[in-house]
């Protein structure tokens, strides 16, 4: 049997849970905008981890992973060679270690605020005022994700054909890697 010292206690952790979930969805509501903070760990070219906030996918952009991936397919469709994805992943993270680790980085917000891994999608400025997830896509070290709309997407498909027409990155055409040169057509477009 509960006596009134345990009511008292039942309704305060209701209380408390409640007043977590009102900040909690204000929180959410709030992510559009501007952040600030430190770049802590780079994950791969297209996720970082940051000071406060966690894991941040950068919006619009998806690079190879260390792993083979179903969304390899997504590079293939566009031309690029299997056997380029394992190594490109390695480079990517490296120039995004390079880039912005250990950084204080601003990230710009839009809506949808987060994706179905509860990862802060944002456009990270570095400090000199370049959007990374633009370098990435000019030096040809990831592709424009396509399966959602964002603000900048027609920006970054643009970048990703200059990126294509220079033959930089994952869209190389005689770079070997692992021994092996690859030909990776640059004029087709999906």
């Amino acid at each position: 049997m509960l006596g009134p010292a345990d009511h008292r206690n039942i309704l305060r952790l209701c209380s408390t849970i409640l007043l977590g979930l009102l900040l909690l969805s204000r929180t959410s509501l709030a992510e559009t905008g501007t952040l600030t903070a430190r770049v802590l760990w780079v994950y791969d070219a297209d996720t970082i981890h940051v000071a406060g906030i966690g894991p941040v996918r950068l919006r619009g952009i998806d690079a190879p992973e260390r792993q083979p991936d179903h969304r390899d397919r997504f590079f293939l469709k566009l031309g690029i060679d299997s056997i380029r994805l394992r190594p490109m992943h390695a480079v990517g993270k490296e120039f995004l270690e390079e880039l912005i680790k250990g950084q204080e980085v601003s990230l710009l917000v839009e809506a949808p605020a987060r994706d179905r891994y509860g990862r802060l999608l944002a456009y990270v400025v570095m400090p000199d005022g370049r959007l990374a997830n633009r370098v990435l896509l000019e030096k040809g070290l990831a592709i424009v994700y396509r399966h959602f709309d964002f603000q900048l997407k027609m920006d970054f498909l643009q970048i990703e054909r200059q990126a294509r027409r220079k033959a930089v990155g994952l869209w190389e055409s005689s770079v070997p890697l692992d021994g092996k040169t690859l030909p990776i057509p640059i004029d087709s477009h999906p």
